[in-house]
């Protein structure tokens, strides 16, 4: 029987050839455009609550939850607060967030709950973070600001509950981690 690859017509294989070297790099740009990138500017609303801590009074929804958005130069602003009177007043400057690389400490380690392994997932998981230090209503609060390698936005809200700001706070808790979700512009 003839060999596969000895063939009197050469210009099979260099065809093929050809098409598989211009196939590769297509599915390589198509792959890398799918990845979607953070939206600057757009509404997002509270699509899930992946995390709520335990041992606080008032539970959140994602219909009670303020929709949130960030500026192109990295400001968040909230629209309404957590008892869903989000149509009561316009959008609220909160601070421009910086970035921050996202670690253990400053992380994972701000829950309290039995899923330490899913936190630790989200964070290794994780593309990009922007935090924000502020103080309202007399309690130092942070915000987190998460995208994830597939495209995810999560939002992690907390206190400072020893009154420092920033990362160096030791007693800082994390309240509610929202997965957000885009939301049409109002």
């Amino acid at each position: 029987m003839k060999n596969f690859f000895d063939s009197k017509r050469p210009a099979i294989w260099i065809t093929a050839t050809v098409a598989a070297a211009a196939v590769v790099p297509a599915v390589i740009l198509l792959k890398k455009s799918r990845q979607p990138k953070l939206l600057f500017d757009q509404p997002y609303f509270v699509g899930e609550i992946v995390y709520q801590a335990p041992f606080y009074s008032f539970f959140c929804t994602p219909e009670t939850a303020p929709l949130f958005r960030l500026s192109g130069d990295l400001e968040l602003h909230s629209k309404g607060d957590m008892g869903g009177q989000k149509d009561e007043a316009g959008w609220v400057k909160l601070g421009s967030m910086r970035e921050f690389v996202l670690d253990q400490d400053h992380f994972d380690n701000l829950f309290f709950t039995g899923k330490e392994r899913e936190i630790a997932r989200i964070r290794r998981r994780n593309a990009r973070a922007w935090r924000l230090d502020i103080s309202q209503d007399q309690k130092e609060v942070f915000y987190y600001l998460l995208q994830q390698k597939n495209g995810q936005i999560l939002l992690a809200y907390g206190y400072h509950a020893d009154g420092h700001k920033g990362p160096e706070s030791r007693s800082s808790i994390i309240r509610w981690l929202f997965r957000l979700s885009p939301s049409t512009p109002d």
